[in-house]
């Protein structure tokens, strides 16, 4: 990884971290070194909590481990760990909680991030899954994701969404006018 982010050079992102003190005590001073920015996950030494307020501990602890360490929480990514909907219905809720908790833990608070796909992973209908959760994540406060940029429908809810959120200006076109 060490060479990685010699040959990446600054701005990179490291992903990621798991939120247990022995990861975190390896990967910061790595990020600080290089000057990359961080993922950070919920998940630590007692695997993945099932609420907010787990995700919520764990967050904590990683702006708190990286403020100690002396790394900028603008340069600090949490991921609250969005699991498969068939597989616990209650997680999505608890993730979009965790977003707007996260927003609040420092100034500037350390960005948010998710691996969208996991949320309809096994399910029939992915793609309605997909979107819909990203609009409701992005209107939680939702930084980035990785997403299916392939997926036309996806980036169209993105983009009204960052038109309805304020983030982007409105115009008749706004889906040109954003891509341009």
């Amino acid at each position: 990884m060490v060479r990685g982010l010699e040959l990446a050079g600054p701005g990179s992102i490291i992903n990621s971290a798991k939120g247990d003190q022995k990861q975190l005590d390896l990967y910061i001073p790595m990020a600080i070194e290089h000057q990359a920015s961080l993922i950070a996950l919920t998940i630590d030494e007692n695997g993945i909590p099932r609420d907010e307020a787990g995700r919520g501990e764990i967050a904590l602890r990683v702006v708190a481990a990286a403020m100690e360490k002396g790394l900028e929480t603008n340069r600090l990514m949490i991921d609250p760990v969005i699991l498969p909907t068939n597989v616990t219905q209650a997680t999505p809720g608890h993730v979009l909680d965790a977003i707007r908790n996260v927003k609040v833990l420092s100034d500037p608070p350390p960005k948010t991030v998710l691996g969208l796909s996991n949320v309809s992973q096994g399910t029939k209908q992915r793609e309605l899954i997909n979107r819909t959760y990203l609009v409701m994540a992005l209107a939680a406060g939702l930084d980035a994701a990785i997403v299916d940029a392939l997926d036309s429908e996806l980036m169209d809810a993105m983009i009204a969404s960052e038109v309805l959120l304020n983030h982007a200006v409105y115009c008749d076109d706004f889906l040109r006018a954003y891509r341009a």
